[in-house]
């Protein structure tokens, strides 16, 4: 138990709602310590006060600044253009990794390792373009391995980006204006 008195910020956590855990101990303290819980008491005052006040209007563009402001944040959806050079940069990707493939295959095809195998030279050319597309997936995997943690990160930001522009309880500011609900 506490030695000394609460503070006036405790005596008010207390009174209108802390945490769980928090309040539990504040709790336990006013049980068992005459002063605070006195001074607890004496903080019915600032109910029956606030009773009295009448509740502001809120401003009539509130929501229009507030919505004018997420839209200033929220990150721009992806457009047409920027797909398209991303499956442009896809594509040519797909063709340097098939080039890539089959270049390596003719060289390892000539290699003295590929040579040595008593097989028709059709069956040497595929041996050399498998050779080629193991040591080049393999390779791809390792980086896709080395590279996943970093991109997951990465996605774990952007969605909490995106979770902090939203309005707790699942609704957006049409739903919480009367406007309807999100879909």
């Amino acid at each position: 138990m506490r030695r000394d008195h609460l503070t006036e910020g405790e005596l008010l956590d207390l009174h209108v709602g802390a945490g769980s855990i928090r309040r539990r101990a504040l709790a336990r303290h006013i049980a068992g310590c005459d002063a605070c819980r006195a001074r607890f008491e004496d903080l019915g005052w600032l109910d029956a006060t606030l009773a009295e006040w009448p509740a502001p209007e809120p401003p009539r563009d509130g929501l229009a600044r507030v919505m004018r402001q997420i839209a200033e944040q929220r990150p721009r959806a992806a457009t047409r253009p920027a797909r398209l050079r991303g499956l442009a940069a896809t594509f040519v990707g797909v063709l340097a990794g098939a080039g890539g493939i089959a270049f390596a295959g003719v060289r390892l095809s000539a290699s003295a390792l590929v040579a040595q195998l008593s097989v028709a030279d059709p069956v040497k050319d595929m041996a050399g373009m498998g050779l080629a597309a193991a040591v080049f997936f393999g390779a791809g995997s390792l980086v896709t391995l080395a590279l996943a943690p970093i991109l997951m990160l990465e996605l774990q930001s952007h969605q909490a980006a995106a979770r902090r522009l939203d309005i707790p309880g699942g609704t957006s500011l049409d739903a919480a204006a009367g406007g309807g609900s999100r879909p």
